[in-house]
């Protein structure tokens, strides 16, 4: 779902190349304290009501059986090891879960589930395990209301890293993990993707190889009360030569948040790593005895967009490699890392001399997404709904189905909305693409974007990795009358396109401007059903349309000019059309254009 540093990128290739450097046994598995063992999951959370039906269990089998909306599965003591399960394997097995193939094995996938509480007898006594190195312990998909609490999660122990990691949920709302002993070697103890409200509490997450949480675009993450312990590995493990990359990383969020928790003996390229992530909290916590930074990137904080504010805690004992701070000049960095709780600028100096101070957990308020989607942009009920738009903010929160949007103003530039890297909407969200957020818009049906006219109305991108604008999973997109392209003025080549279309059909482009340095003017995978016509795609660095398993593309009266190659590069594509020519496969560059000078200095048709 994202581009990252190209030394972090192939993540899941690192679990083969170290597999024979470590044996991994089993990690000490009694870390959560004694005080939270015995802990009863509590009745009901503000915003959800205990179900009444209740399923007792003692075997995998039955687990899985079990699972299902609207009650709880109590788990007896034991060991449930998912791989070990009858139905092991079977893409088509159950109603509301399935196995996922991951490589070495199998996933456990929860999906469309709400209302399911999964308790344990007791986190020292009860556990829920599997065997393969690449599969989550448990996932969950488009699930509501999920209430783990009370038992052990891990993978057992064998040989090689692990690159699956113990939770896993992916457009989840309301996740409660209470009382629970989450350990490696899964690479995180808790994934988050498009979720809202995640919350964990009393719980541990240790002795994970990648680092302690990840989440992206989420909103409302919160870890209360725990323990990090020992990721990455811990100094026991040193001479290994591991190093976790980000202990805790939050990519695009909204609301993130470790609050009265220990941070120890941890092994990590960087502590805490924010990502254009508005509200990103550390309270009431003590953080002492890590080992931090070794390579050419990470530090203490590494931080980009809005500040991360540091309340309360504790910094002891640390030893750091790198810098405190991180900084690379192909990375924008925020101009302020760090603040404490009056928004007041933190240097160095000021986190080593604070003190722990517990937070108050039922202060918290997490904050909201100022252009998140909400109701008064609904769809009318009839017709469309109509916008005129002069801002990226006003742009963004026109974004639906069922509208069209007036871009009234000479530029728009999708770096300048107040929530720029942060949560969308249900119809957009923020892509890192390692210089900077790039806008995606996703699942939209019936959108029209209008400008003033080619050349008097500019959409703008300024990362040079970014798309200016990339539709995933949309249907009757109209944009027209309007330019396109990346700002001149910044350094260096591109490595996004002007437009990107995945699994989109039924689109039609207009009367525009379509220019580089994008790789491309035109991007499209797995697309059906185009209309181009009456545009100019001109100075990008590769073909002006790169076309792969598409079908019944229309170019009609378009120019290509001053890219590196002045046509179309198609791949498993079907009934293409250039002025009603048949173009096949392989590359297509029109001959015969004559040309004339444009305001750029370029060339366009006569």
């Amino acid at each position: 779902m994202m581009k990252r540093r190209a030394d972090r990128r192939n993540r899941t290739l690192l679990p083969l190349l170290l597999a024979l450097l470590l044996a991994i046994g089993g990690f000490g598995r009694g870390i959560v304290p004694d005080a939270w063992a015995d802990g009863e999951a509590e009745a009901a959370t503000e915003d959800s009501t205990r179900p009444e039906a209740v399923f007792h269990v003692s075997t995998v089998d039955e687990l899985l059986e079990a699972i299902g909306p609207d009650r709880i599965i109590q788990l007896e003591d034991g060991e449930y090891n998912l791989t070990q399960a009858g139905s092991y394997g079977d893409l088509s097995a159950g109603e509301y879960w399935h196995w996922v193939d991951s490589y070495d094995g199998y996933q456990l996938v929860i999906r469309n589930v709400a209302g399911l509480w999964l308790e344990g007898s007791d986190v020292q006594r009860c556990s829920i395990v599997t065997e393969p190195r690449y599969a989550n312990v448990l996932a969950a998909d488009s699930c509501d209301d999920l209430h783990f609490s009370n038992f052990t999660a891990g993978h057992t122990p064998g040989e090689g890293y692990c690159s699956g990691g113990v939770l896993d949920f992916y457009s989840c709302s309301r996740v409660r993990i209470q009382n629970c002993d989450l350990y490696g070697c899964g690479t995180y103890g808790i994934t988050a993707t498009e979720s809202f409200s995640v919350i964990a509490s009393n719980t541990a997450i240790h002795d994970c190889t990648y680092g302690a949480i990840e989440t992206f675009r989420c909103q409302d993450v919160r870890f209360v009360d725990g323990i990090i312990r020992h990721c990455g590995f811990s100094k026991e493990h040193e001479d290994d030569g591991w190093y976790a990359f980000d202990l805790l990383h939050a990519q695009s969020c909204t609301g993130f948040a470790v609050l009265n928790t220990e941070i120890s003996g941890n092994v990590t390229q960087t502590l805490i790593h924010s990502d254009y992530t508005q509200g990103f909290l550390i309270a009431g916590c003590s953080v002492h005895d890590n080992t931090i930074g070794q390579y050419d990137w990470g530090g203490v904080f590494f931080v980009c967009g809005q500040p991360v504010m540091v309340s309360g805690t504790e910094y002891d004992n640390n030893q750091v490699s790198g810098p405190f701070f991180h900084a690379d000049a192909d990375i924008p960095t925020a101009a302020v890392p760090i603040v404490d709780e009056n928004g007041a600028s933190l240097e160095q100096a000021g986190v080593e001399a604070m003190m722990r101070v517990p937070f108050n957990v039922e202060s918290y308020a997490p904050p909201v997404s100022e252009t998140a989607y909400s109701e008064e942009h609904l769809p009318m009920a009839e017709g469309m709904t109509v916008s005129h738009v002069t801002t990226a903010d006003e742009f963004l929160a026109a974004i639906g189905n069922n509208s069209v949007i007036y871009v009234d103003a000479s530029l728009i530039d999708f770096s300048t909305a107040s929530n720029y890297g942060g949560t969308g909407s249900v119809y957009y969200y923020w892509m890192d693409v390692y210089d900077g957020p790039g806008l995606v818009i996703q699942g939209v049906r019936n959108l029209q974007i209008i400008g003033q006219g080619k050349d008097k109305t500019i959409l703008q991108a300024t990362p040079r990795y970014a798309d200016v604008l990339n539709f995933d999973s949309c249907t009757g997109i109209s944009i027209c009358d309007l330019t396109a392209g990346h700002l001149r003025e910044a350094p260096g080549s591109c490595a996004g396109d002007v437009f990107e279309f995945s699994g989109c059909w039924d689109v039609e482009i207009l009367n525009c401007g379509l220019f580089g340095c994008g790789v491309n003017g035109i991007g499209a995978s797995n697309c059906s059903d185009f209309i181009i016509r009456d545009t100019e795609i001109y100075e990008c660095s590769e073909y002006g349309a790169n076309l792969w398993n598409c079908g019944h593309f229309i170019f009609q009266d378009c120019c290509i000019h001053d890219c590196y190659t002045n046509g179309l590069m198609l791949t498993g594509t079907d009934h293409i059309l250039w002025n009603f020519q048949q173009v096949n496969d392989g590359m297509f560059e029109p001959a015969g254009e004559n040309v004339t000078t444009t305001r750029y200095g370029l060339k366009r048709p006569l």
